[in-house]
């Protein structure tokens, strides 16, 4: 993957996309995302399925789909297609192991979720979870593929080959991904890309704590054996990831060092600084001039 720039500003046309993975904890991004955008501005799904929320926004007017600016939900990369104009996309991703468990547990509570009647009146485990073939959508290799956008449904199916690559170029090119187990970075990363305050840090940190904390479930073996021979694909989506997501954070904190470099200094000290390449060589306002250009570097005056 390629370190791409950490700077996008949003105009007043723009579109923001937040793409929720089952199980990566996206959802705790909204109240951070929500606040920078008027309500008629936003449309937050709450269903499981992409395909659902794809009927849902067809069914919608041209002049209600139109002012949406911030999107957030369970979708796929082929959300641009119900679109007036080509979004930005951001998520969070979760480690694969970890994620199939946050789904199960997740399942088990929401009601909603098209799977809780299978988990409840089957009395499904962990791994009579991971192995139904009715969960299959939701277990296996679920980040690669909502990514690369290749839905079950579709009429033509990517390789195993173009799906690896198709996720991975595109999560390259989305303004902006984080970490689940990273959230307090990720926020500062996001705030960082788009130029927002880093607000409600504290309070999803927290959120993120009380929603972990009810799903600890100790796997064995076969379970996590069982998990990632069904993710082969996403754990080294992951892998890849996990490196760039720190190399962007180590050019974050670069820039931000950069950013602070200057305003230590006086206008004074600039002024003179500027003047440093007008004066001439020897005189006593040329080696002031120098020894502030020197303290400008960081540099000892020789």
């Amino acid at each position: 993957m390629v370190l791409r720039t950490l700077h996008y500003r949003l105009n007043s046309a723009d579109i923001l996309v937040s793409i929720e993975l089952p199980g990566s904890f996206g959802e705790l991004l909204r109240p951070f995302l929500s606040p920078r955008f008027s309500p008629e501005q936003v449309y937050a799904s709450e269903d499981f399925d992409p395909q659902i929320i794809y009927q849902d926004i067809k069914s919608l007017s041209h002049n209600v789909i139109y002012p949406y600016r911030l999107l957030m939900g369970s979708f796929d990369y082929m959300v641009y297609r119900m679109l007036p104009r080509q979004p930005f996309y951001i998520t969070l991703l979760c480690e694969p192991v970890s994620r199939v468990v946050n789904t199960f547990m997740q399942i088990k509570k929401a009601e909603n979720h098209p799977l809780h009647n299978t988990l409840v009146s089957e009395q499904l485990d962990l791994h009579s979870f991971v192995t139904h073939p009715k969960c299959k959508p939701y277990v296996e290799n679920i980040q690669t593929k909502r990514l690369a956008g290749n839905p079950a449904n579709e009429a033509v199916q990517f390789s195993e080959s173009v799906l690896r690559e198709l996720a991975r170029i595109r999560l390259d090119e989305f303004a902006f991904f984080g970490l689940s187990e990273m959230l307090e970075e990720s926020i500062d990363l996001l705030s960082f890309t788009f130029g927002w305050e880093s607000n409600f840090v504290d309070q999803l940190a927290e959120d993120s704590r009380l929603r972990t904390s009810d799903l600890d479930y100790d796997i064995d073996k076969k379970v996590d054996r069982a998990i990632r021979s069904r993710n082969e694909f996403d754990l080294a989506l992951y892998e890849s990831a996990l490196q760039l997501f720190k190399d962007r954070l180590k050019l974050m904190q670069s820039m931000k060092r950069r950013r602070w470099i200057i305003p230590k200094f006086s206008e004074k000290d600039l002024f003179l600084t500027l003047r440093y390449f007008f004066l001439p060589v020897g005189s006593k306002r040329y080696e002031t001039a120098r020894r502030i250009k020197h303290r400008l570097k960081g540099k000892r005056n020789p």
